[in-house]
């Protein structure tokens, strides 16, 4: 008896959409996984890049060599955003 109540509540249901007009893409699926989500957060690429903010009129780094060592962003890397900072403002001054 046990497993015909098993085979039964395991069975597999289709899931039916009532809208038909929904569609999904790959920017509407997100993942909740906890090891993406901690690797997103660790990204050192993205912490340094979000760090970039515009203000008074130009781009700047917004976080000091010894924070970003701090929290393990190299030196190299660091210098790097801030010559690219630095090229996009040159860039911006041509188009003025």
């Amino acid at each position: 008896m046990s497993v015909a109540l098993l085979t039964t509540a395991c069975q597999n249901e289709e899931l039916v959409l009532e809208d038909k007009d929904i569609t999904f893409d790959d920017r509407t699926i997100v993942s909740n996984d906890s090891i993406d989500i901690y690797l997103q957060q660790t990204d050192k690429g993205n912490i340094i890049n979000n760090s970039v903010c515009y203000r008074n009129g130009e781009f700047v780094l917004d976080l000091s060599l010894e924070d970003a060592l701090s929290i393990g962003i190299d030196q190299t890397l660091y210098e790097s955003q801030q010559k690219q900072i630095e090229n996009i403002n040159k860039s911006n001054l041509k188009l003025k």
